[in-house]
């Protein structure tokens, strides 16, 4: 079996400002993460932050920081969510707020 090192993304919800913040970037990344979620039928904006992090093709790993037990349980949920090619693209272009060339 391969070895892959892992990257680790710590605070891969920004701390709740992807929930929370009335910022121009985090509004566009809700509106895109609501919308994949919709369309893969997930319970929530932050299972698919996680598996963004989790398909992203760097092998990231998401560090959940958190002691909330939803919180926990949607980062384990997200292990299973397979985000296609053009659902990857549409978080990261909404995140950085232009279009990948």
């Amino acid at each position: 079996m391969k070895n892959r090192t892992k990257l680790m993304a710590w605070s891969p919800l920004a701390g709740g400002k992807l929930f929370t913040s009335n910022e121009e970037k985090y509004i566009r990344l809700r509106n895109a993460l609501e919308k994949v979620k919709n369309e893969v039928g997930a319970n929530g904006i932050d299972e698919i932050a996680y598996a963004w992090l989790l398909n992203h093709p760097a092998n990231i790993m998401p560090i959940c920081g958190s002691g909330n037990f939803e919180r926990v349980q949607s980062a384990i949920n997200a292990i299973n969510i397979k985000l296609t090619r053009k659902q990857w693209f549409k978080i990261l272009d909404a995140s950085r707020g232009f279009e990948v060339a």
